[in-house]
C-alpha cells in the first residue's frame, strides 16, 4: 500500500500513457544533461556578454532565477511523459546542445 502511494506522487506530473517506460539510467542522463546545460549556460551567459541564449522562450540573456524556473517546469513534465524512444531522443539534443555549448564557450575563450 505505501509503495503504490509513493510510485503514484512521484507520477503526479504524468498525463499520458508512457510506454515503454523510460529506464533508470536514461532519467538520470536526462537530469545530468540539463545540469551540465544549465551550468554551462549560466558560465558562460554571466562572464560574457557576446555569449546569448538560444533557446528563445529564455530570451537572449536570462537571469538564472528564469533559467532555474523555466528548468524546474519543464524537465519534470518532459521525465514523467516521455517514453523510452523519447527520452533517447531528448537525451540526443541534449546532447548536441552541450556540443554546441562547448564549442561557444571555446570559440569565445569562456574556459
Amino acid at each position: 500500500m505505501i509503495e503504490s502511494k509513493l510510485r503514484e506522487k512521484k507520477k503526479r506530473l504524468r498525463f499520458t500513457h508512457v510506454y515503454p517506460e523510460p529506464t533508470p539510467e536514461q532519467i538520470r542522463l536526462y537530469y545530468l544533461l540539463n545540469f551540465l546545460d544549465l551550468a554551462i549556460t549560466y558560465h558562460g551567459l554571466k562572464d560574457y556578454p557576446q555569449i546569448k541564449e538560444g533557446n528563445a522562450l529564455l530570451g537572449e540573456n536570462p537571469s538564472l532565477r528564469k533559467m532555474l524556473l523555466h528548468k524546474a517546469i519543464i524537465t519534470p513534465l518532459v521525465e514523467q511523459n516521455f517514453n523510452e524512444y523519447q527520452m533517447t531522443v531528448i537525451n540526443g539534443a541534449l546532447g548536441l546542445a552541450l556540443v554546441n555549448n562547448t564549442y561557444v564557450m571555446t570559440k569565445y575563450g569562456a574556459w
